[in-house]
């Protein structure tokens, strides 16, 4: 997930598989420096289609959005595992709605 997280922000945005793909995927065996090389082994489109199937927190953030008053947040969202994300779990078991601001760096909150 972190690692999607980061590409997202470095995307700003959602990270379309193509445009990571052709920047990411390099031939096996590939070495970037003396300690770091790409094992022969990993198909790394495949490894890159499954960093990129993981959702982020702006994704879990989406669907909270989303969601209907009055119904249970589907309960493998793991931003509802973090310190806050229990806490707007229970704010929201409590409302009927919510209203959710997005925060951007050097905004108020």
């Amino acid at each position: 997930m972190q690692l999607h997280e980061d590409l997202e922000r470095y995307c700003g945005g959602p990270v379309e598989k193509d445009f990571a793909a052709s920047a990411l995927v390099t031939e096996s065996g590939f070495i970037f420096s003396d300690r770091l090389r790409i094992n022969p082994e990993i198909d790394l489109t495949d490894a890159l289609s499954r960093v990129l199937s993981t959702r982020t927190f702006r994704q879990e953030i989406e669907i909270i959005r989303s969601s209907q008053a009055g119904h249970s947040l589907r309960e493998d969202l793991q931003i509802l595992k973090t310190p806050p994300g229990i806490l707007l779990a229970a704010i929201l078991g409590r409302t009927k709605k919510l209203e959710l601001v997005e925060c951007k760096p050097g905004g108020n909150a």
